[in-house]
């Protein structure tokens, strides 16, 4: 049994199961494999896309159609074809066609390949009729011949097919080179650069520059290559020599030329680094000829030479010219003296001349005002080649511009200093405005480190007599945490957030309180300190307080007793408002311990402090990489102390803490008293008689502080939610139920009068008439 692919004059075909050979029929071209299956057979029709006929299983019948049909089965054989089209024609006959090359299924016949005419009987010369793609039926300059039937393709040397498709690589081969190895070419053998081209059973090579012939093996001589041209060329620069290479040239360089061309001549003048008096040079032209002008260095090859100026002589413009012997006339004027020096000249003029040559003598106090700007009776005094100010009683200095009081402050405190300008300033103001004490002192302190502001102030064994908590002593170099303030200095704080140990509030009164004797030591104050007095801060534990925060002063020669309660307040914050929880949330923030909006809107201070005058007020915390503010940037600073409240600065945004407590104290005094014991048991006509009792004596240089809590019940004002999510929820279910309640009663009273009550009152009325 055979399957068949079959063509018909249509131009399609048909993959068919035939019992019978069907060479009969000449109206069909047939090609016929004794081993071909229907798989075969479909593949073979599926690869040519203008065959499109399907034969069923009576192979007296075929079927011409469009699409792809699906598979089907006859006769226990699976059939592949083609799916049905819009239109199909059905062809039904008999082998009754005479033709020899072709196939039969009615008339007319369809010829085999290479076959024409109307009985199949005319061959077919494909070597002349073109291809649909307009290709050539033999390619790599194959020879077509034709032959009955058919065609054959004589290929060229070197390729081989059918169609003479096949051209092996002739690049990619083995060739024995002259080394007697093996080489895919012999292209590169010689020249790594060239490019092997694929031939017919040969190859070509195109080579580099720098080789030529067939093979490339022939070196390009590129020095004489050069030189033969009409207009002979150097490949060598700066008088280089050129030398021919295997494969490519160089350049033997003269000495001061380099590069692959000796095209590279370093620049001498600029590049010698000369030695010259303990200094490098770039040449020795402008080694000591440099001052006034200088010297012209030209460039050689590996050499320089120098072009000198009239002060200096010599190859290299090295050895002085002495113008004070060559020069005539002479150059000083007015009997100076001249001095040579290396490279010029100077003079030395006689007092009361001055110009470079000491040819000027002016009146040197003409158009000079300085000596009466601050003296009235400063005037200023002509000398020769000078003039000074004669000064008044009451000033000095160059200028007449120091008042004596503060020159002979100045004396006390040293003389000269680094600073003097600063402090000359600092007095004037203070002459002026003696009030600023106060803050220049603190600004002048807040320059010193804090070890040695620390080294100022007072200890703790200079400041406490005895302190005591709960009546049990206390030792204040251990429970009492000292730190150092610029205004304040030396602060002692008892429960400091810093301490090792920490106490508890547990007894209301004196009994539970803290209470201490603090020495005065007021022989230390300033003389015209008025008032002396320990300032006492009641603040929570975990805050830093600062000159600005609530005090209470504790006089001298009483006890002062604070009583004070303790408030809470707890913020919501996020959708409520804004609050703070950390000192990480805000931009800057200098003091230690918690956030507060004090020392928030005091960082905020510094913050501008620091964009004004690229420094930071020393009197107050700040950054611990920024530059303390020196007393040149005093100005600057009052420039911005100036601007007011910070709390009103648009961009220093402070919240409230998220979390803080508040101390509400008061205060009582209640003084020592002066007199002996004995006097406490005499009466008052007798204590003011006696001596011994007088009351007005010195006052006591101590005070004694005692800090209280009336009551250990503690405030606290907490910020709630007045209509949350859980209240919003039980409210409308309260109202819910409300109306739902008074809906059913509503519904069911009116349905009690409409159907019971008003139609027994009907009938019994009607009944009763």
């Amino acid at each position: 049994m055979i399957y068949h692919l079959e063509g018909t004059q249509l131009g399609t075909a048909a993959c068919f199961y035939a019992e019978t050979d069907l060479d009969s029929c000449s109206q069909f071209e047939r090609h016929s494999n004794d081993r071909m299956t229907l798989d075969k057979c479909y593949e073979y029709m599926m690869a040519n896309p203008k065959y499109q006929v399907y034969a069923d299983e009576n192979p007296s019948w075929v079927l011409l159609l469009g699409d792809t049909l699906p598979v089907a089965q006859a006769d226990g054989q699976e059939k592949k074809g083609s799916a049905i089209s819009s239109t199909i024609t059905a062809v039904k006959g008999k082998a009754d066609c005479t033709c020899d090359k072709c196939t039969c299924i009615g008339q007319p016949c369809a010829c085999d390949a290479g076959w024409t005419g109307r009985d199949c009987n005319e061959d077919i010369d494909e070597c002349v009729v073109p291809r649909a793609d307009n290709q050539s039926l033999c390619i790599n300059t194959g020879k077509c011949v034709n032959t009955l039937g058919s065609y054959w393709c004589d290929c060229v040397n070197g390729t081989s097919g059918d169609d003479c498709s096949i051209n092996p690589d002739d690049c990619n081969m083995s060739y024995i080179g002259p080394d007697g190895n093996n080489y895919t070419n012999l292209c590169h053998y010689h020249d790594p650069l060239a490019k092997c081209n694929d031939g017919y059973a040969t190859y070509t090579c195109t080579c580099s520059p720098a080789w030529k012939g067939a093979m490339c093996d022939t070196d390009v001589d590129e020095c004489a290559d050069a030189a033969a041209l009409s207009s002979p060329e150097s490949l060598c620069e700066n008088f280089g020599t050129c030398i021919n290479t295997r494969g490519a040239y160089e350049c033997k360089c003269i000495k001061g030329a380099l590069g692959f061309n000796c095209s590279e001549n370093p620049d001498d003048c600029a590049l010698s680094n000369e030695f010259v008096d303990g200094k490098y040079w770039p040449n020795k032209c402008i080694s000591r000829d440099n001052h006034y002008r200088e010297p012209n260095c030209t460039d050689g090859y590996d050499e320089y030479t120098c072009n000198c100026s009239i002060y200096w002589t010599g190859e290299f413009c090295m050895t002085d010219v002495d113008e004070c012997k060559v020069n005539d006339p002479y150059p000083c004027e007015n009997n100076g003296t001249c001095i040579n020096t290396p490279g010029f000249y100077q003079c030395d003029c006689i007092t009361g001349t001055e110009g470079f040559n000491c040819s000027i003598n002016p009146n040197d106090c003409e158009n000079i005002t300085q000596c009466g700007l601050s003296d009235p009776l400063g005037n200023c005094t002509d000398g020769l080649a000078e003039w000074w100010c004669t000064c008044g009683p009451d000033y000095t200095g160059q200028f007449c511009d120091l008042e004596m009081t503060i020159y002979r402050v100045l004396q006390l405190i040293g003389g000269k200093t680094a600073n003097e300008k600063d402090l000359i300033k600092m007095m004037k103001d203070l002459l002026t405005n003696p009030s600023m004490m106060k803050d220049l002192v603190p600004f002048v302190i807040g320059l010193e480190s804090e070890e040695n502001r620390t080294k100022m102030s007072w200890s703790a064994e200079d400041l406490f007599e005895w302190i005591a908590y709960e009546e049990k002593s206390l030792n204040p170099e251990t429970d009492l945490v000292m730190w150092n303030d610029v205004v304040l200095g030396n602060c002692f704080t008892f429960n400091h957030f810093k301490s090792n140990r920490s106490y508890l509030m547990r007894q209301a009164g004196a009994q539970g309180g803290l209470k201490a004797a603090i020495k005065l030591n007021e022989h230390e104050y300033l003389s015209y300190t008025e008032t002396t007095a320990i300032m006492t801060f009641i603040h929570p534990n975990t805050e830093t307080i600062f000159s600005e925060s609530p005090r209470y002063n504790a006089e001298p020669g009483a006890q002062t007793t604070i009583q004070t309660a303790e408030s809470r307040y707890i913020r919501l914050g996020g959708r409520y408002g804004r609050c703070v929880q950390n000192a990480n949330e805000i931009n800057s923030y200098y003091y230690d311990g918690s956030y507060t909006t004090d020392g928030c809107l005091r960082s905020c201070y510094q913050d501008e402090v620091f964009n004004a005058c690229q420094c930071m007020d020393p009197r107050y915390p700040k950054d611990a990489d920024a530059r303390a503010c020196k007393l040149p940037d005093r100005d600057c600073v009052d420039s911005i102390t100036s601007k007011g409240d910070v709390t009103n600065w648009a961009h220093c945004e402070c919240p409230l803490p998220c979390a803080n407590s508040q101390f509400d104290s008061s205060l009582s005094m209640t003084p020592f008293v002066r007199g002996s014991a004995k006097c406490n048991n005499l009466k008052l006509k007798d204590r003011v008689n006696n001596t011994g009792c007088n009351t007005k004596g010195e006052k006591p240089d101590y005070l004694i502080l005692s800090v209280q809590v009336p009551s250990l019940a503690v405030k606290i004002y907490e910020e709630t939610a007045s209509w949350n999510y859980n209240k919003l929820i039980g409210n409308i279910g309260g109202l819910g139920g409300v109306v739902c309640g008074l809906n059913m009663i509503t519904v069911f009273e009116f349905g009690f009068f409409f159907f019971v009550q008003l139609p027994i009152t009907l009938l019994t009325n009607r009944i009763f008439a």
